[in-house]
């Protein structure tokens, strides 16, 4: 986990609130599109794969959640699935605080899942086997930041002719490293060209693909995701009534996109990633009766994609409604453009302003933590309107809040702004929210202190003056404190 908490691995592009809701709004619209189409008395089944830390799990359920019941859709009508295929990460999620309760009302499931060799899932916590034909209802599969980092073919195309291109890793350097990070960063790339003819997959759709790549670039160096083709083949044989993908990552869906390419940079953050041929999919997709939504504009961070690999996919109208004007009109990726904006000019942001950003957000965690500091440097000017809406939207951030072990403090950073608004009970609340996540510091007790101060209740606040003796004994403070509030309860 520390590979997310520690940064190593980028992931708040597709971890953030406005994704999720995004995705909430499109797996709705399925949803209802299937209740009109074909009704079918069983649970939709929602598999991530490679669900990372969880974060981006979490949002998505409490969105999708929130838009059943004011749908007066019952959430017992899907199962979310979060697969990978490290154990330690399994067991991780499922001592989350924030799952445990889906866990125990069904909605919450866990599963092993290996991209390249998996057949069927094995539920862990309902004990369900999920295998050929087992589903009546479509399977719904999320891919986020997934198949750029799992096995890709690589060919040389110009001319009508095909190489195969393979890569030699070797270290820059002769010198023993402590972790894999510190190898991994120090390795270097080399591709190697090798005569091989058109290669011959299992899927006669992946090698018609493949032959009209042949036939149509020129001095190109394609990226052919066959593992990745192959995974959604095999978890789309998993109902008898196909498949619906969401899948987001870098990359590129338009056949022009794909002339003249460079050999690919191959991404080094706590993992080797490489771009996603999304054309490959669209094609593949196309092909098998299925349809593709992508956007119809160039992205800038993020390529979205929908896949409806399902029979008469052209009458899901409110799927594709929802793409529409989730994704493509304005979605996650200009959402993340308008954030790498804010990055810059938080500084400079009033409080309507930076309330009209939240909001826009769906009140983001990180977005809040972010323009505290500049809420604390406005404090002076909030009316009282606003300094109760920052404590209706500290309240709503936090409730969408998924730790991770970040060495950032999300409550009390929430705590101590409130103390200073004057939300002294509120502010004790997060005190306790932040020592249940990172234990108890001198500076917590302190400012829990001042807040039980200005509350009156000068008993709690002397036994926590003694807590913070215990923790440092002779702070000067404390005992000034202490000699202040001699004879007072």
């Amino acid at each position: 986990m520390h590979a997310w908490s520690d940064g190593d691995v980028p992931h708040y592009v597709t971890s953030n609130t406005s994704i999720a809701q995004a995705y909430a709004e499109l797996l709705l619209a399925f949803f209802r599109d299937r209740a009109r189409l074909q009704p079918v008395d069983e649970p939709f089944y929602i598999v991530e794969l490679g669900a990372g830390s969880g974060r981006f799990s979490y949002h998505l359920l409490k969105a999708l959640i929130t838009l059943c019941e004011q749908a007066m859709l019952p959430a017992a009508d899907f199962v979310y699935v979060m697969t990978d295929f490290v154990e330690d990460t399994l067991v991780f999620w499922e001592a989350h605080p924030r799952f445990i309760p889906l866990i125990e009302r069904g909605i919450v499931d866990t599963a092993f899942f290996d991209a390249e060799k998996s057949t069927g899932l094995y539920l862990r916590k309902s004990k369900k086997t999920i295998d050929i034909n087992s589903l009546s209802q479509p399977l719904i599969v999320i891919a986020n930041y997934f198949f750029d980092s799992i096995p890709q073919e690589l060919f040389y195309i110009d001319g009508g002719s095909v190489q195969n291109v393979l890569i030699e890793a070797e270290q820059q350097e002769e010198t023993e490293y402590t972790t894999a990070k510190e190898a991994l960063e120090k390795l270097a790339f080399k591709y190697v060209y090798e005569e091989a003819g058109v290669p011959s997959f299992k899927d006669p759709v992946q090698n018609l693909i493949l032959k009209e790549y042949q036939a149509t670039l020129q001095n190109s160096h394609l990226l052919f995701p066959h593992t990745g083709l192959d995974c959604i083949s095999r978890l789309q044989a998993l109902s008898s009534q196909g498949l619906m993908l969401i899948t987001a990552d870098k990359g590129y869906h338009r056949i022009d996109e794909l002339h003249n390419l460079q050999a690919p940079s191959i991404i080094k953050h706590g993992s080797f990633s490489l771009s996603s041929n999304y054309h490959a999919f669209k094609e593949h997709c196309s092909r098998l009766g299925g349809r593709a939504l992508f956007t119809k504009h160039p992205h800038a961070h993020i390529e979205i994609g929908c896949l409806l690999y399902v029979k008469d996919a052209e009458e899901y109208n409110e799927t594709q409604l929802a793409y529409i004007h989730n994704i493509n009109d304005f979605g996650p990726d200009e959402y993340f453009t308008i954030k790498k904006h804010l990055d810059k000019h938080a500084a400079y942001l009033s409080v309507k302003e930076m309330y009209a950003f939240l909001r826009l957000s769906g009140c983001d965690a990180r977005l809040f933590q972010q323009f505290i500091p500049r809420f604390r440097a406005r404090k002076q000017e909030f009316t009282e309107e606003e300094r109760y809406t920052f404590l209706q939207m500290a309240a709503t951030a936090w409730e969408g809040y998924y730790p991770i072990g970040e060495n950032e403090d999300l409550a009390f950073d929430i705590a101590t702004l409130l103390h200073e608004l004057g939300f002294y009970t509120e502010a004790l609340s997060f005190f306790l929210l932040s020592q249940q996540l990172y234990g108890k510091t001198t500076d917590l007790l302190y400012n829990t202190v001042t807040s039980y101060i200005a509350l009156g209740n000068i008993g709690q606040a002397k036994l926590l003056l003694h807590e913070i003796l215990q923790l440092a004994p002779g702070s000067k403070e404390a005992l000034e404190l202490l000699e202040a509030m001699a004879g007072l309860e």
